[in-house]
Parts: C-alpha cells; sequence; structure tokens
C-alpha cells in the first residue's frame, strides 16, 4: 500500500469513526438536547472500555508474538499520540 493512499484512509477513518459515533449515539439518549449527561456518559464509557481492552488484551498479546522488538516500538512511540512521521526500528 502507498504511504498516500495509508495515510488519507487513516485520516479518514479517523474523522468519520468518532464522528459516527458522537452524531449517532447521543440523539436516542437525548432527543438531541445538548448539555446533558447522558450525552457525554456513554462517549466516556465507550473510551474507557476501548483503553482498558487495548491495554489489557491487545498489548500482552502482541508482546508474547513480537517479544521485544514490540517492547522497543512501544517505548519510542507513545499510546494514543498521532505522530507525524512513521516511526522505524534503529538500523534502517
Amino acid at each position: 500500500m502507498r504511504r498516500t493512499t495509508a495515510a488519507v484512509g487513516s485520516a479518514v477513518f479517523f474523522v468519520l469513526g468518532p464522528g459516527t459515533v458522537t452524531v449517532l449515539v447521543p440523539r436516542p439518549l437525548t432527543g438531541w438536547q445538548w448539555r446533558q449527561l447522558p450525552y457525554w456518559l456513554p462517549v466516556r464509557v465507550l473510551g474507557a472500555l476501548l483503553i482498558i481492552l487495548v491495554r489489557c488484551r491487545e498489548e500482552p498479546v502482541l508482546v508474547c508474538r513480537f517479544g521485544a522488538e514490540y517492547e522497543r516500538y512501544r517505548r519510542a512511540v507513545p499510546a494514543w499520540v498521532p505522530r507525524l512521521r512513521p516511526w522505524h526500528p534503529p538500523g534502517e
């Protein structure tokens, strides 16, 4: 896959994914009356569940699968922070 195609695809995903959730989830909960607790509660709960899933399930699986290479990557690339340039292992 070309780098440009991957970057555009990632940008579209990161706009449409959360945008869809923030538009479609609150409507049945609040009837579009914003500034209500039920609007923000599901977003925070979903975010917390996602973080727990990644930290408790996905990361240990990746450590088992890739070992020290994944540990180096995890130390070099902060979690949940987008990067402007791709990470390359030392020596590449």
